[in-house]
């Protein structure tokens, strides 16, 4: 006889039956795998289809810990797209059977709960849950699980708080001995000192997360290039972050090619807008216009009309506010 929780499983877990086939020659782990793959590399709807059938597929066999294992990450999906309601209903459902000698399903339970309080408006319960989580996952040797854990809880802290997660999430990457994920942690440390106003530490971890990534993709490169350029800017060190960009463009175009896409525009976009915010501290404000209306195009073309206004009502002031300070010093001359 189908239990409640088994009718109600099937109902939240409809949405994946249209992926099954895609899926189907993965067994229940390999699906969890695929699930997980698609959640790191951003694309939250194939996850949270891949967590559905995963699910399914746990309550077809009675796996309860695989159950736990897919509804958990169901729930973080939700929980991190902004709908705590239906992520509350698998959270339910993922806490029948959650239980601490699971292992992984237990850590995963933990994390989907931090998540969930997050987005409830609990950050203090949501942070506490997202630390035992940090902790049991490194307890477990999950530290992927443990830099998930200690960045949300980072992004949701402030002060010394924020600099301790920051620090976990690396800990957690120095474990892990994946040089991919270390440099990912040094970056993440970067913009907490940044936050926190903490210019010299801010700079060294971006140089220190460069060093690491001389093999990763030039997208990934370039958005450190960019990153430290605007450390350094904001530091003080206007000569050394010109050249930091600068050459980040030079090489960010010879390595993307004559054919952009939309993702390589938004980068030259940010390597714009850049130069344009030196070349105002360094009192060259036309060569400061040029670069602000070469990231106006840029960011157009990269659809940030639609996908990030406010990216481009921000470009827009800071032009207008370019072209009075010119008026103005025009004026005084005259």
């Amino acid at each position: 006889m189908r239990t409640p929780a088994f009718l109600i499983c099937l109902a939240l877990c409809a949405p994946a039956c249209v992926t099954r086939n895609v899926d189907a020659e993965l067994d229940l782990r390999g699906l969890i795998d695929r699930a997980d793959s698609r959640f790191r590399a951003r694309d939250p709807q194939a996850a949270l289809e891949s967590y559905r059938l995963a699910a399914m597929i746990a309550t077809e066999e009675k796996d309860k810990p695989a159950f736990v294992v897919a509804a958990s990450g169901v729930t973080l999906v939700l929980a991190l797209g902004g709908e705590p309601i239906e992520a509350g209903t698998w959270h339910g459902q993922a806490e029948q059977f959650a239980r601490p000698e699971d292992g992984e399903a237990w850590i995963r339970f933990l994390l989907s709960s931090g998540a969930l309080l997050l987005a409830e408006g609990l950050p203090v319960q949501g942070i506490d849950y997202l630390n035992r989580a940090w902790a049991a996952a490194l307890a477990g040797e999950r530290p992927d699980i443990a830099m998930q854990a200690a960045q949300l809880a980072a992004a949701r802290s402030e002060g010394a708080m924020k600099l301790d997660f920051g620090r976990k999430v690396l800990d957690a990457a120095l474990l892990s001995g994946d040089p991919t994920w270390i440099a990912a942690g040094h970056e993440g440390l970067g913009w907490i000192h940044q936050a926190l106003d903490q210019s010299e530490e801010s700079i060294q971890s971006f140089r220190t997360a460069i060093e690491l990534s001389n093999d990763q993709p030039f997208q990934q490169r370039v958005r450190l290039d960019w990153a430290l350029g605007r450390a350094l800017r904001l530091g003080g060190q206007l000569d050394e972050a010109w050249r930091v960009i600068s050459e980040a463009e030079v090489n960010f175009k010879r390595l993307s090619g004559a054919l952009q896409t939309m993702g390589d525009a938004e980068w030259t976009g940010r390597l714009a807008e850049e130069q344009g915010e030196l070349a105002i501290l360094r009192g060259d404000l036309p060569s400061a216009l040029r670069n602000l209306r070469r990231a106006q195009r840029q960011y157009r073309g990269s659809g940030a009309e639609t996908q990030a206004p406010e990216v481009m009502e921000g470009i827009k002031i800071r032009i207008a506010e370019v072209r009075t300070l010119m008026d103005i010093a025009r004026r005084s001359r005259g």
